[in-house]
């Protein structure tokens, strides 16, 4: 990543995009990104920023924010800037990676990163089950699930497993499934924590779209039938079965 500044700060190393037009080693400096962490998710530059800190969860949530110390290239924040700046390059809808850092004492690391936010849109979850709740246009979501069938496909596309593949982390603008005239401009994956850059498998396939299914079902508002128009979608850009 040569176009990809890399400075050590004391016990921390931070690192960004060299062309990026504001002088982001002075604001870390200047303390402009410092915050309590102890959220996973704040907004910051007067919430045109989101800051990430890395928490563990599942059966290692004991250690909080805390992770065995490894070279930067495989610690959490670095991956998830790579492959959001990979993926920016590609001109696909994700955040823009503005800086990360990690902070370390030798044995273990805390990390942070920190995105543009995507304005304007809302979850994919919030939004379904605004739609479910109301009136159903059936052409509309039928339209809306077809293009986020694409957009996922477009990601396997440029060789992206995706970490956790939720209704969550799917961003999409108001009129995506309120309209049948439309391009999937309106929808943006995020959070690629734990994601990967490789050669897309099936089983890869199956897992992102099984992890979507499941976490649309868990809030109430999988429909099978609407899920074809995603199926669809995903094959008019991919020649992979699902």
């Amino acid at each position: 990543m040569s176009d990809t500044v890399i400075k050590k700060i004391n016990n921390t190393i931070i690192f960004y995009e060299r062309d990026n037009e504001k002088n982001i080693e002075q604001l870390f400096i200047d303390g402009f990104f410092n915050s309590d962490e102890k959220e996973n998710v704040k907004l910051i530059n007067n919430e045109h920023w989101i800051k990430k800190h890395y928490f563990r969860k599942g059966l290692m949530k004991f250690l909080g924010d805390n992770y065995l110390y490894a070279k930067l290239q495989n610690t959490r924040s670095f991956q998830e800037y790579s492959i959001l700046k990979y993926l920016v390059k590609k001109n696909f809808n994700t955040c823009k990676p503005i800086i990360g850092w990690i902070s370390s004492n030798m044995i273990s690391y805390k990390a942070n990163l920190v995105v543009e936010k995507i304005e304007d849109t809302k979850t994919l979850s919030a939004t379904l089950i605004s739609i479910y709740r109301g009136e159903r246009d059936a052409s509309a979501i039928s339209s809306g699930y077809h293009l986020l069938g694409k957009e996922v496909a477009r990601m396997h596309h440029h060789g992206v497993f995706h970490g956790d593949l939720n209704a969550n982390n799917i961003l999409v603008t108001g009129e995506i499934f309120n309209s049948t005239d439309k391009s999937s401009k309106g929808i943006y994956i995020i959070d690629f924590d734990k994601s990967k850059i490789q050669k897309i498998s099936k089983k890869d396939i199956s897992s992102n779209i099984n992890r979507l299914k499941r976490s649309l079902d868990k809030i109430g508002i999988y429909n099978e039938n609407d899920f074809k128009s995603f199926e669809i979608g995903y094959k008019s850009i991919s020649n992979d079965p699902i």
